[in-house]
């Protein structure tokens, strides 16, 4: 049921345009086979690729093995090397590893390769593990808007300041999908400041700048609330205007009032 759902939820990444998302893995060790292994990673793998008894050896080894970066320099290696037990030693190291941080990133990670999102979210925020672009990636392949979010507002102003395009992209699109259309804008102002280009004025500046005020802005909004009540088609008055309307209801956080009226307009002309 688990694989079930991920690659369920794997299809509407795709649907999203976000094709490659495990791309965003915080883990690129594991598209490098050239990765510098430690002395001590290197023997052990030369070991366990000649017993015959491949998990019993890992689990003696695992035993002598006191550094949590040497045992996920071997599931690194095996992960590369399409080895069929590549998750039984990541899971082994959990035994002795689970209290470090460093080795639940190194896990989250592997697991947000292989897109199983549910399972790297399991480690991610545990134990000093504090892998936040890794849980925006898991979050947002499992369609948990809310939670991409979350992880985001922890982000302080210089892990903000260093976010690429995908990961603003990605934020923006899930505040969208719960309504959070203040912080989509303000994100998709910042990625149109990283590319260099001139930033759009906001709506509220959009308004004043043809009203002047917000009183002649109001004055004008009623004059248009009478209309509607007065005339008996809407399309009598013009699509200008009613972009026009919607975008003030919408300045006056009346969200639901503008969708449905706007609605409305978009039956009566179409």
């Amino acid at each position: 049921m688990e694989a079930q759902n991920e690659s369920q939820n794997g299809q509407e990444v795709h649907q999203w345009n976000y094709k490659n998302l495990s791309g965003l893995s915080t883990f690129p060790k594991f598209h490098n086979q050239s990765y510098p292994m430690s002395m001590r990673a290197k023997e052990s793998i030369g070991l366990l690729e000649k017993s015959a008894k491949y998990l019993i050896t890992a689990q003696e080894m695992l035993q002598k093995i006191s550094e949590p970066v040497v045992w996920a320099e071997i599931c690194m290696h095996q992960y590369v090397q399409k080895s069929k037990y590549t998750e039984d030693l990541w899971v082994m190291g959990l035994e002795k590893f689970s209290h470090s941080g460093d080795y639940l990133d190194q896990i989250s990670s592997y697991y947000l390769a292989e897109k199983k999102y549910h399972k790297a979210l399991s480690f991610i925020g545990k134990n000093g593990n504090k892998n936040k672009n890794g849980g925006i990636i898991a979050a947002f392949g499992l369609a948990q808007y809310g939670l991409v979010l979350d992880f985001y507002q922890m982000m302080n102003s210089a892990e903000n300041k260093h976010l690429n395009e995908e990961f603003i992209n990605i934020i923006a699109y899930s505040a969208m999908q719960i309504s959070q259309y203040d912080i989509a804008e303000k994100l998709y102002v910042s990625l149109v400041e990283k590319k260099g280009g001139k930033s759009l004025p906001s709506l509220k500046e959009s308004l004043l700048s043809q009203f002047g005020n917000e009183a002649k802005m109001d004055v004008w909004a009623k004059s248009i609330s009478a209309s509607i009540r007065e005339k008996t088609s809407l399309t009598e008055i013009s699509i200008g205007n009613w972009v026009t309307y919607g975008s003030i209801l919408m300045h006056q956080e009346k969200y639901s009032e503008a969708l449905d009226i706007l609605l409305k307009v978009r039956s009566s002309y179409f």
